[in-house]
């Protein structure tokens, strides 16, 4: 027995000594196993941008069934990090390109294939069909891309100028739209140029650099990495340079005088090499000028816009002097940083003169009449800086950095008399109000990215970290004096000085990890909380007393709270190289807490669960066209003003209140977009119907007093003629549908491109007037025709015939219905003639109908100048312009509402002459194209 067991113990150990030694060996073999890692860039052999969703399949030649594929990132980057073997294939295919297939060997840990070109379809059709003159427009993927040289323009046009020609575009009160969306980025070779500030972006960069215009919905930093949209897109421009004008300097500078009081100094430079690009930007001037966006944190600004325009810019309501300057960068250090910034200071004095009837609908009482004139005036500086840090740490880990910073100081004085009544013999009330304000604002933003790709194709992570918060400090003085003539005829004197204190933050984390399902899938698992707080402190002092008490009436101490909690999944599919999409599932639970503390202690207490469906679907007909169909749910909770228990009667004629018993807004939002771009017919077409319902509405009770005293809630005393307005949660869904269709033809025999918008909506939006369920039903149509000139840069016009129709209808209120038209015929022409002299001219005709109180107005705005230009290369100009011509720029606007028409006109800049001097500056260097720009 112990024989047999020494020799069963004995074959046990050879036994385990055998399997430890082959696992040994296995590990061993295993460990001894390298992997290679092959990199690259796929972009346009035409144009060297990038192609970002190339399909990069890499193919073992000895055993064709081992395989690795991938698909190119935003900058048509691509990387495999586990390649075993050395002999392979490399096909390259992307739809529009012809594929491409090439041997690979692979010795080296690392291999850098640089870039790899692939060949556009549309070449050989353009270099066969197309003489002379390139398509208008091409369309790649999901991106409308535009070639410059299609659309004639003069020498010193400038984006802006160039952008208005194509297909599509449109400019709406200075709001760049693309097929109805706006725009609210301009990039520069995929680089980030002035930050969100799309006017001054378009006006500091000369037309001559501009080689292709692309248009296209730009997600998210994070959702760009992952690949699905997280709902935070919008509509961009990406502006690709041409390759031999990346290398130079170019500017432009203009100093104007009329000999009296008025002026304009202002000028751009640019400095541009393959590696940084840099943008200096000043203006001054007293007539109503503005190359920049404006931004009121405090919401304390007088102007406004008005019909108009001029050369340089858009004009204001009331009377501006502006000065600003501004600077941006977009560089790069090395291979692995890249660095965008953006600068900007403004100062504008603004002086308004605001006259206004309006006539409030009753029914069943008696129509109440509204006049107001009103004088303002203010002084704002604004501070902006944007930044945008990018590392790319190596080929699978990058990091990226935004922080952005605006300041806002504000100081106004306005006084303003109204009078209501029912008949001129039956007045209900009138006031003088005094006051005058002065406040400081700040935000501040910073977001910050981690990501990480995998060596298993597909599989990615991205952690990013999102902080916001504000600070404000508002302070009033008003002195008014009310008269109120029915009942006892009596008169009040208000004088208050009101201290406004609000603070806001808000963290947002989030994580996302891909991984790839199949050949064709990719499956995202997302995490994203936030939580947000903001507190406001209100105090209104009661000047008439000695010592000044508090109003408890309109002071209020009060803070707010809104956490989510956010969880969902996303599946994205390719099915060939015609179809895909995505579909996703978040489910969200939030809290709205708050807490009041003065005048009176009270809470705020609300839990909420949504769950939150998107879907996305997109079908490559062929390269011309494509159709595109979206969905998403979404939340919005109320702002601490809505929910802030607090009265504001700084004038007790128009009393508001905030409702702390508010509760989240759910609403749906879809859209189906048709795009078809035709190099070989110049026709370029844009189809979208789009549309939202939105449940739980936040929306506007209003409660308009007759002939008698009234008090609401208790503790609001209104007199006659007075009204109060609160927020409250409406049941009835308010809901929209929209369409638009733009379409853009190159007539050739006349050289002249045509774009046309046509459009049309429905909307229904239901509010609350005197306890009665009101529903205003707006439709509109609007159609915009444009020819411009394809001639050659010294002929340069544009025809343009605006018309917007609107209807309104009230389901209580019939005598709130409306019709208005608004029709603008205008013609601008750029003429380059005899011996260097230059003719402009701006005309434009403006008729409105369905205007009450006088407003009925057709008018012709008519701006002319006679230039000549001198030096080498006609870089200098002389010129002499008149402005309005005929003095007949009025600026009036009509507003319908559930509760009145209104019709407004406030004072503009008129009738003024102007001797200038431009200088421009064109000095580009060899070597510009060795860095190409990147498509998107």
């Amino acid at each position: 027995m112990n024989l047999f067991q020494d020799s069963a113990r004995i074959n046990f150990k050879k036994s385990r000594l055998l399997k430890t030694t082959i696992l040994l060996v296995i590990l061993s073999f295993v460990k001894t196993v390298t992997y290679a890692q092959v990199s690259g860039r796929v972009a346009d052999q035409t144009d060297s941008t990038s192609i970002p969703g190339v399909v990069v399949v890499l193919v073992n030649s000895v055993n064709q069934a081992q395989k690795l594929v991938t698909t190119t990132d935003f900058d048509g980057k691509f990387s495999f990090n586990t390649v075993k073997g050395s002999n392979f294939l490399l096909k390259l295919s992307f739809m529009g390109y012809k594929d491409s297939v090439r041997n690979l060997k692979v010795t080296i840990p690392s291999l850098d294939l640089g870039t790899l070109y692939l060949v556009n379809k549309n070449n050989v059709l353009k270099e066969i069909v197309v003489t002379g003159q390139a398509p208008t427009a091409v369309q790649k993927g999901d991106t409308t891309e535009m070639n410059a040289s299609a659309f004639k323009v003069n020498p010193d046009a400038d984006a802006h100028d160039l952008i208005e020609k194509m297909p599509g575009i449109s400019v709406e009160n200075g709001t760049v739209k693309a097929n109805g969306e706006e725009i609210k980025k301009i990039m520069i070779d995929g680089k980030t140029y002035f930050g969100d500030d799309v006017a001054m972006a378009l006006k500091n960069l000369p037309a001559e650099v501009i080689d292709k215009v692309q248009v296209f919905n730009k997600m998210s930093d994070q959702a760009q990495f992952t690949g699905f949209d997280d709902g935070q897109s919008s509509k961009v421009i990406n502006i690709i340079t041409r390759p031999d004008k990346r290398n130079g300097t170019t500017g432009q500078f203009t100093v104007g005088h009329d000999y009296v009081n008025h002026y304009i100094a202002g000028g751009r430079l640019n400095l541009s090499n393959p590696n940084r690009r840099i943008t200096i930007t000043g203006l001054s001037n007293n007539i109503n000028q503005q190359n920049f966006t404006t931004q009121d944190m405090l919401g304390v600004m007088g102007g406004g816009s008005s019909p108009g325009g001029s050369s340089y810019v858009s004009k204001q309501g009331g009377l501006n002097t502006t000065h600003m300057v501004a600077l941006n960068y977009n560089g790069s250090i090395g291979k692995k940083i890249t660095i965008s910034g953006t600068y900007s200071f403004n100062n504008q004095r603004n002086n308004t003169e605001t006259k206004l009837n309006r006539e409030y609908m009753l029914a069943p009482n008696p129509n109440q009449f509204y006049n107001q004139n009103k004088a303002s005036g203010s002084n704002n500086y604004n501070h902006r800086f944007d930044l945008k840090f990018e590392v790319a740490i190596d080929s699978a880990n990058t990091l990226m950095w935004n922080p952005r910073f605006t300041t806002q100081q504000n100081s106004g004085n306005s006084y303003s008399h109204t009078y209501k009544y029912y008949t001129e013999e039956s007045p209900l009330n009138k006031s003088d109000i005094n006051s005058r304000t002065n406040g400081l604002a700040y935000t501040y933003t910073s977001d910050f990215i981690v990501r990480h790709k995998f060596q298993k194709p597909g599989r990615t992570i991205a952690v990013g970290f999102t902080v916001w918060g504000n600070n404000q400090n508002f302070e009033e003085y008003q002195n008014a004096k009310y008269q109120y003539f029915t009942g006892t005829p009596h008169s009040d004197t208000i004088n208050l000085k009101k201290d406004t204190d609000g603070k806001g933050f808000r963290m947002s984390p989030n994580i996302s990890y891909t991984e790839p399902i199949g050949m064709n899938g990719l499956l995202q698992f997302n995490y994203s909380p936030s939580f947000s707080k903001n507190s406001t402190d209100k105090y209104s002092y009661n000047q008439l007393e000695t010592p000044p008490t508090i109003d408890t009436l309109t002071s209020n101490v009060f803070d707010n709270r809104y956490d989510v909690q956010r969880l969902g999944t996303n599946y994205r599919f390719k099915s060939g190289k015609k179809l895909q999409g995505s579909f996703g599932l978040d489910y969200q639970q939030s809290k709205l807490s708050g807490d009041q503390h003065y005048p009176r202690a009270s809470e705020v207490d609300k839990r909420f669960e949504n769950f939150l469906p998107n879907f996305m679907v997109m079908y490559q007909f062929s390269v011309k066209s494509n159709l595109k169909i979206q969905y998403k749910a979404l939340t919005t909770e109320p702002s601490i003003n809505q929910l802030q228990n607090v009265v504001n009667n700084s004038n007790p004629l128009y009393v508001s209140s905030g409702n702390p018993e508010l509760r989240q807004v759910y609403s749906h939002q879809a859209s189906t977009e048709l795009k078809l771009a035709d190099p070989k017919h110049s026709i370029s077409l844009n189809f979208r119907i789009y549309g939202g319902l939105t449940q739980n509405m936040i929306g506007n009770s209003t409660f308009i007093v007759g002939n008698s005293d009234t008090v609401i809630q208790g503790r609001i005393h209104l007199q006659p003629g007075a009204q109060l307005s609160m927020p409250v949660n409406i049941d009835q869904d308010a809901w929209n549908l929209n369409s638009l269709l733009s379409y853009g033809i190159q007539i050739k025999p006349i050289k002249c491109n045509v774009n046309l918008i046509i459009g049309g909506g429905y909307s229904t939006t239901p509010r609350f007037v005197n306890k009665k369920l009101s529903t205003s039903n707006v439709y509109n149509v609007k159609n915009e025709t444009a020819i411009t000139s394809n001639i050659n840069p010294n002929v340069d016009f544009t025809v343009r015939y605006t018309v917007n129709y609107q209807n309104q209808t009230n389901s209580i209120q019939q005598s709130l219905n409306t019709q208005t038209w608004n029709h603008v015929i205008s013609v601008r022409s750029n003429f380059i003639f005899w011996n260097k002299l230059v003719l402009q001219n701006s005309v434009a005709e403006r008729m409105n109908r369905g205007m009450a109180g006088g407003y009925n107005k057709d008018y012709l705005q008519w701006d002319i100048s006679l230039g000549k230009k001198f030096f080498k290369r006609n870089a200098g100009e002389l010129k002499v312009s008149m402005y309005d011509v005929l003095n007949q720029n009025d600026n009036v606007n009509h507003t319908a509402t559930d509760t009145y028409i209104e019709d407004s006109q406030t004072n503009t800049f008129r009738r003024h002459l102007m001797f200038s001097f431009t200088y421009n500056i064109r000095a580009y260097k060899s070597g510009g194209g060795n860095k190409q720009g990147k498509r998107i």
